[in-house]
């Protein structure tokens, strides 16, 4: 039994240990950067006069995104290497794709509008908010998620028509570039630095503009 890289959990206590030899893919933890700047960005455009509405936005760009936190925190938490035991068709991985499939937000959209009619703007506005969230992470992964290295632990962004044999992975079929480094941790490769910065950029914009009194302008 070997120290994985020397590290103790600091949450749980308990020494990290891997089993199998290392493999840089399955120790990528989730960049939420780009999703979270993203969402940040489709609330105040969408909810200029909702605060809490752009927060719900924001939270909802970075949700789909939980059961991968979820699954290395275990794999952790048990002594395993991160996404050690990630493999497709067990809970977790299904509950990864649930999370990232375009029924979710679609959903999402129907519930919106069945609340607003019944319940009125307001919460209608929150679901509308939370879901244009998950839509906006979704629109990211597919124009993201296309490095062949992440390709056999890759959320097909297509569930359950993946399963079904409908359509490929859309990430494979559908990226741009692959925005996920060769190295553990948070750091931005150039593209999603730029993104990121363009996207606090037009959310500061946005804010300005939507709250000008809020802003101290020299005479």
């Amino acid at each position: 039994m070997y120290n994985y890289k020397g590290i103790h959990s600091v949450i749980f206590n308990v020494q990290i240990t891997q089993s199998k030899p290392f493999s840089f893919e399955r120790n990528i933890l989730a960049q939420p950067q780009s999703h979270l700047a993203l969402g940040a960005v489709v609330g105040a455009a969408c909810f200029p006069h909702s605060p809490l509405a752009q927060i719900f936005c924001i939270v909802g760009a970075g949700i789909p995104d939980v059961p991968i936190v979820m699954v290395a925190i275990v794999d952790m938490a048990n002594g395993r290497v991160p996404f050690s035991s990630e493999k497709e068709g067990n809970a977790w991985f299904t509950a990864k794709e649930i999370t990232h499939s375009p029924f979710l937000w679609m959903f999402g959209m129907v519930a919106g509008l069945i609340v607003e009619t019944v319940a009125g703007n307001f919460p209608g506005t929150l679901i509308f908010a939370f879901f244009g969230g998950i839509f906006s992470h979704w629109i990211v992964d597919v124009l993201t998620h296309c490095g062949p290295k992440f390709r056999a632990t890759d959320q097909s962004l297509a569930w359950p028509l993946y399963q079904l044999g409908l359509l490929p992975k859309l990430g494979q079929f559908c990226g741009i570039w692959e925005y996920r480094g060769d190295k553990p941790g948070l750091a931005a490769k150039p593209p999603e630095l730029v993104m990121s910065i363009v996207c606090l950029c037009i959310f500061l914009l946005l804010t300005l503009h939507n709250y000008p009194t809020f802003v101290w302008w020299p005479s």
